[in-house]
């Protein structure tokens, strides 16, 4: 008899391991080297890097397992393969995340036996965390996408242009604090400029743009749905979606642009990150209440 363990008993298992992990594993020369810090000092960023890290992983599994559960009630329907999509694109995420996670500590692991490893474990952390985002990503839009095709709802000029203009001005940033971290005394990146342009830079403001659109669509598909209670239920879920997007977008930018930018205090960034994990999970939240609400009222 196969046994199918919920969503958040998995969270459970996979958060176990990773604390152990986390609190197991000791940090290498070019880690403490890179945040100038001691390793007490490293061991207790990591601890406290877990509660909200943790609080983000527990509500992703919470957030795709609800919206599964309504999902499921209206497969049939023309918004079940847009709900399916978006619900696989959440189910990505929350498993990635977690697991990414997992595996960067144990490849830091083996970069303390091994320091000339140091360099490739980053880069391969640093590229797992670009393929899930993105494949998490795609997987969201082409359900919003289909959402929005349901109802026959149509981007704006307005809109579009506006989509354009912040797509720019990220990108254009990003490449500006990727590239002074490039010339720099210190490589962080471990990649000549030429492939991380086109390996990381590139697909970076890809996957942010697609993630950008996607809260665009999901507001654009709520505003356009009827029903008092179903336009509630779609309202928290349309706004928790689109806060886990651009929550993710700007954490994952920070630490990619930011985190071994010496002019800047290692503690205030780290602040910035936690909040922007703190409104992530509580835009997972937000999906998974809107999904509950939704489903109570196609039980009805």
């Amino acid at each position: 008899m196969r046994v199918k363990l919920p969503a958040l008993a998995w969270f459970g298992m996979l958060y176990a391991v990773a604390i152990l992990l986390a609190l197991a594993v000791p940090p290498t020369a070019m880690t403490l080297h890179n945040l100038g810090v001691t390793v007490p000092i490293y061991k207790l960023i990591v601890f406290t890097v877990l509660i909200p890290y943790g609080l983000v992983w527990a509500m992703a599994f919470y957030a795709y397992d609800k919206l599964q559960a309504y999902q499921q009630t209206i497969a049939k329907t023309a918004e079940g393969k847009g709900y399916g999509s978006i619900v696989r694109g959440l189910r990505v995420l929350a498993w990635g995340l977690i697991l990414s996670a997992i595996l960067s500590m144990l490849l830091n692991l083996i970069a303390h036996f091994a320091p000339e490893f140091d360099g490739a474990q980053t880069v391969i952390s640093r590229y797992v965390s670009l393929i899930v985002t993105g494949a998490a990503f795609i997987l969201i839009q082409d359900g919003t996408y289909a959402l929005v095709k349901t109802v026959g709802a149509r981007w704006t000029n307005t809109g579009i242009r506006m989509m354009i203009i912040i797509s720019t001005v990220i990108g254009t940033f990003f490449l500006k604090l990727v590239s002074d971290n490039q010339s720099g005394q210190t490589n962080p990146y471990h990649l000549s400029f030429p492939i991380l342009l086109v390996t990381v830079i590139i697909p970076y403001i890809c996957i942010w743009a697609i993630g950008i659109t996607c809260a665009y669509d999901i507001r654009v598909y709520a505003r356009k749905s009827h029903g008092v209670l179903y336009k509630r239920a779609l309202d928290l879920f349309s706004g928790g979606l689109a806060l886990v997007i651009l929550a993710s977008v700007a954490s994952q930018y920070i630490t990619a642009a930011f985190m071994h930018q010496g002019g800047f205090s290692l503690g205030a960034l780290l602040i910035l990150v936690y909040a922007l994990l703190v409104v992530e999970a509580a835009g997972l939240g937000l999906v998974a209440t809107g999904a509950k609400q939704l489903k109570r009222i196609e039980d009805v």
